[in-house]
């Protein structure tokens, strides 16, 4: 499996993992935000393609914040468990999916299209029955890299992390240049 997303922080994710919802927990280890599907068992030299263009977007995008106020769970076909999510909030990281999909679509990279709104949310536990949704305490962090994740886990996988930070002699210098 092959998708462009982001980790959530080791702190963060502790935070989110806290949260009561029902059904079976994610590892908090593997909490992300998924920015772009890329598909299965996608060859190697599409991975290289969809590097390079992720390193284009990343590298003219400045870190900045999200957040999660609520839970809530997403519709499913019958006989699939619900996916139990904590919603993202953030200008920022609608404009970092835009561009990353403009990115991949000149490069002619396929990615799942199957859903036409972006609904940025990190998955918490999957349930047998749907959650109405909850406000709880605001959860805040920043967004300082975007992950590649590519093939299978253990050796036959690519990870790569690409920073958002632009550091001249160890400052932090940082312009929007995608527009």
């Amino acid at each position: 499996m092959s998708f462009i997303g982001i980790r959530v922080p080791h702190e963060t994710a502790r935070l989110l993992h806290e949260i009561d919802v029902p059904g079976e927990k994610e590892d908090s280890a593997q909490l992300h935000i998924t920015l772009l599907y890329l598909g299965k068992n996608i060859p190697i030299k599409e991975l290289a393609k969809a590097m390079v263009a992720t390193f284009e977007v990343t590298d003219a995008t400045c870190p900045f914040w999200v957040k999660t106020t609520s839970v809530s769970s997403f519709p499913v076909d019958e006989g699939y468990p619900h996916p139990i999510i904590a919603p993202i909030q953030s200008p920022k990281l609608f404009e970092l999916h835009k561009f990353l999909k403009r990115a991949l679509d000149k490069s002619g990279i396929e990615y799942n299209k199957k859903f036409k709104l972006y609904r940025p949310h990190v998955t918490l536990s999957f349930n047998d029955a749907a959650i109405k949704k909850t406000k709880i305490e605001p959860i805040e962090w920043p967004i300082q890299e975007v992950v590649l994740w590519g093939g299978e886990d253990g050796d036959n996988r690519v990870f790569t992390t690409f920073p958002l930070e632009i550091k001249k002699n160890g400052e932090i210098e940082c312009q929007e240049k995608i527009k």
